[in-house]
């Protein structure tokens, strides 16, 4: 494939519910490649093989050479493909640099509690979610439960966590924390470049990059306003009491070792006791299933699955890439929810000698391009203050897919509100990777940003019920 003559060629994959995005710079000393992201849901049909096609084509096109591997957060639908156990980047492959963002560096003290949080929120959600697949009554919970612990890489047949409690670990049979070793394996891909939120990456005489997020204010981690977003929800369970719960009541912890218990040890009847003592208990609780509460205490671990993954999704590494000539921007948004974007507006880029100073704000103004958040969730694109300043976009892109995000049972993605804004501000440029069959292509004919017509490169034919595997290359002036 010849080089491009300027600006940034996308190349953005169509593989699943997952996210994989390939970048093209063209310099003087050679063209730079940045991969942003390469990761597929656990709950995709056939997800390790469609993964590594992706992967291979990477390969083939950059020659398995470089600039920088991007990993936004620690999502497995973001980096799936760096498990160790896939080898699918043992050989083969030269990675000048891992830019990961500043909550993943161990030495920041600020993220090595968000981390520690991350941890055991976690492997407490993996063993919850053991508990309701084993209790009588609560089993419905587990499919909520199980659509965000998908993107933690729990999703597994066999299980897969790491208790902070080895007698939990044990009681439950988990083996391990499969995104954690993913994370691990990317930061050694390359030396890791943390970058933190006003950074700016010169890349080429004709690219630069402006590190927008995650805030290092916890503040925003935690924000969460429907108001702003298209109909967000959020809560705050406490994850000690949960931790201390499933210690008590699976691996036999004495309830006066429970701080958050709201009865002291000594207080009250055993509930097996009593069923022997008390015939009325006997006749109408045990008998009478629909009065039991004995395990409605294990309710709350949908509660903190939701609290961890808008934690997660807001430490997310947002990227703005600007063509210096034209002055357009790609802005590549990972799964930023609400808190993180409100954080966009009171980033401030310094200037220099060759570079006018910026804001955040000012770079969304100028955008012509939205990798679209989270599949197109509902809650990780803000209105206000967010898509509403992109007066000039002029393609969007989302790696969604409604068969599987109907089987995981995440509801409305992508977002009714939120499409017709996208093809309203894009006159009808929005591609979204479970549609391509449909998409009509002469709508996306060079022309303003576009320096040339969009393509559709088939990768793998489907030869079952799975879709096809494709990537959209489009080029960006």
């Amino acid at each position: 494939m010849p080089s491009p003559a300027s600006g940034i060629e996308l190349h953005l994959y169509c593989h699943g519910l997952g996210d994989c995005h390939l970048l093209r710079l063209p310099s003087s000393g050679g063209d730079q490649w940045i991969m942003i992201d390469c990761g597929i849901h656990t709950s995709m049909p056939g997800g390790a093989d469609r993964i590594r096609v992706v992967v291979d084509d990477v390969q083939r096109k950059t020659r398995g050479k470089l600039r920088a591997v991007v990993g936004t957060h620690e999502h497995w639908d973001h980096i799936s493909a760096f498990h160790p156990a896939q080898e699918l980047f043992d050989t083969g492959w030269t990675v000048t640099e891992v830019w990961l963002a500043w909550t993943e560096n161990g030495s920041n003290v600020e993220a090595q509690r968000l981390d520690k949080y991350k941890g055991e929120a976690t492997r407490t959600l993996s063993i919850a979610q053991s508990a309701l697949q084993k209790t009588q009554g609560l089993t419905g919970l587990s499919d909520p439960l199980g659509a965000v612990m998908g993107f933690l890489g729990f999703n597994d047949p066999n299980g897969s966590a790491l208790s902070a409690d080895a007698a939990l670990a044990a009681a439950f049979g988990l083996e391990g924390d499969r995104v954690r070793r993913a994370r691990d394996r990317l930061a050694q891909l390359g030396p890791p470049k943390y970058l933190d939120p006003g950074d700016v990456l010169e890349l080429t005489d004709e690219v630069r990059c402006y590190v927008m997020a995650p805030p290092h204010d916890s503040k925003f981690n935690k924000l969460d306003d429907k108001d702003l977003t298209y109909n967000a929800a959020g809560t705050e369970p406490l994850l000690s009491s949960l931790q201390n719960a499933l210690a008590v009541n699976f691996v036999g912890r004495n309830l006066e070792d429970d701080p958050t218990s709201p009865f002291d040890g000594d207080e009250g009847v055993p509930l097996d006791q009593a069923r022997k003592d008390i015939e009325f208990l006997h006749n109408h609780y045990d008998n009478e299933s629909w009065r039991t509460i004995d395990n409605e205490w294990l309710m709350p671990a949908t509660e903190l699955a939701l609290q961890l993954d808008n934690r997660t999704n807001n430490s997310s590494l947002v990227l703005a890439f600007e063509i210096i000539a034209t002055r357009h921007v790609l802005i590549f948004a990972a799964d930023a929810q609400i808190g993180n974007w409100m954080s966009w507006e009171s980033v401030n880029f310094a200037g220099t000698a060759d570079r006018a100073k910026t804001t955040g704000k000012e770079l969304l103004e100028r955008a012509v391009f939205y990798k679209v958040g989270h599949h197109g969730s509902r809650n990780a694109t803000m209105s206000k203050g967010g898509l509403e300043l992109m007066n000039g976009l002029e393609l969007a892109f989302n790696p969604t897919d409604r068969k599987m995000a109907e089987a995981v049972h995440w509801g409305d993605i992508p977002a009714e509100a939120l499409n017709r804004e996208l093809v309203r501000r894009t006159s009808g440029k929005l591609i979204e990777g479970d549609t391509l069959d449909t998409l009509d292509l002469t709508k996306f004919a060079a022309g303003g940003a576009l320096a040339e017509d969009v393509k559709i490169e088939l990768l793998r034919k489907s030869t079952d019920e799975t879709a096809d595997i494709n990537c959209v290359i489009c080029r960006i002036v």
